[in-house]
C-alpha cells in the first residue's frame, strides 16, 4: 500500500490548475443587440414612409440586421433554449434574468461561471472523483481547513468541489453561490491577496473590481483557497494576516483552505478536515486512467 502510493507521489504527478491559457473575450453588449433592433425597425418606419424607391433596399437592409441579431445572440448562447427553460419553469429564476439584463455583475459572475466550469471539466475529465469529494461537498459552505500528504488528492478533490458547485450555480443562479477556486502558488508577493483574486477571475473573462466587491459583500461566493504549504514562510505570513482582514470584510463568504501541513496553522481558526490515505482500488482506477 505504502509503495503505491510514493509512486503517486511524485512532482511531476501534481494536479495542474484549470485556468485557460487566454481569457475568454466578453460577447457584444446587450446594448449592442437593442441598438441593432431600433435601427432595423427605424428602416423599417422609413421604407414605409419614403415614396422613393428604395423602400425594397431598406426592408432588405433591416431583415439582415434582424437575421444578424437573432445568429449572435444564438451563437454566443446567451438566451440558449435549455436557460429559457429553465427561467420559465423556476419562478426565482426571474429574478436572475431581471439582474442578468439590468446589472452589469450578474452577466459578469455568469460568464466566470460557464467558463470555470469549462475548464474544470477539462481538467478533470480524466481523473476520478474520490469518495471524500461526496463529504466535503456540504462543509463547504460553512468552510473548512482540508489537510493531507502529497499526492492525497487535495487539489483534485477541491476542483471536483468548485465544479460542483459551479454547476449548481449555473442551473440556479439566485440560490447558489459562485465558486472561486484560488491556487496560492499563483499569488504574487508584490499583490495584496484580494487584488491577487480579482487577477485570478480575469484569467477567464473579464471581471471588474466593482463586481467583485458586490458578489464578496452579498455573500454569493463561495472562496478556496489551495495550497498553503506552497507559501514561501514571508508569504504564509501575510496570507495570515490579509486572510484575517478578507474574512473580516466580507463576513458573508464562507473560506477554506488546503495544505499538506499535518499541524493547522492556528490562525486560520477553520474546521480540520483530513483526508485519509488512498484505498486500493482508487489507486488502480488512478493508474488505469492515467494508462489511457
Amino acid at each position: 500500500m505504502n509503495d503505491s502510493l510514493e509512486k503517486l507521489q511524485l512532482p511531476e504527478d501534481r494536479q495542474p490548475d484549470a485556468v485557460p491559457e487566454n481569457p475568454v473575450p466578453p460577447p457584444p453588449s446587450l446594448w449592442t443587440y437593442g441598438v441593432l433592433l431600433v435601427i432595423a425597425v427605424v428602416l423599417v418606419a422609413i421604407a414605409f414612409r419614403d415614396k422613393t424607391d428604395w423602400p425594397g433596399l431598406l426592408i432588405n437592409l433591416a431583415s439582415g440586421i434582424v437575421g444578424a441579431v437573432i445568429v449572435l445572440v444564438f451563437v454566443e448562447g446567451r438566451l440558449r433554449q435549455s436557460e429559457i427553460q429553465r427561467v420559465r419553469s423556476v419562478p426565482s429564476q426571474l429574478r436572475f434574468l431581471f439582474g442578468f439584463l439590468v446589472f452589469h455583475s450578474e452577466r459578469e459572475g455568469y460568464r466566470y461561471a460557464r467558463v470555470f466550469q469549462t475548464q474544470l471539466r477539462e481538467a478533470l475529465k480524466r481523473k476520478i472523483q474520490l469518495k471524500h469529494v461526496q463529504l466535503l461537498l456540504p462543509k463547504v459552505s460553512e468552510g473548512f481547513l482540508l489537510l493531507g500528504r502529497p499526492g492525497d488528492g487535495k487539489t483534485t478533490s477541491l476542483q471536483f468541489v468548485a465544479l460542483r458547485l459551479a454547476e449548481e450555480y449555473l442551473k440556479s443562479p439566485t440560490s447558489n453561490k459562485l465558486p472561486i477556486l484560488f491556487p496560492l502558488r499563483r499569488w504574487s508577493p508584490d499583490l495584496q491577496l484580494e487584488d491577487a483574486i480579482l487577477d485570478h477571475l480575469n484569467l477567464y473573462v473579464k471581471v471588474s473590481q466593482r463586481t467583485l466587491f458586490l458578489i464578496m459583500s452579498h455573500g454569493n461566493v463561495v472562496g478556496i483557497f489551495d495550497g498553503f504549504d506552497e507559501l514561501a514562510d514571508i508569504q504564509q505570513r501575510n496570507f495570515a494576516n490579509q486572510f484575517s482582514e478578507l474574512r473580516s470584510r466580507y463576513p458573508l463568504v464562507p473560506w477554506s483552505v488546503s495544505s499538506r501541513q499535518l499541524d493547522p496553522p492556528p490562525f486560520l481558526n477553520l474546521p480540520v478536515i483530513t483526508l485519509p490515505e488512498l484505498t486500493e482500488q482508487e489507486i488502480r482506477e488512478i493508474r488505469q486512467r492515467r494508462s489511457v
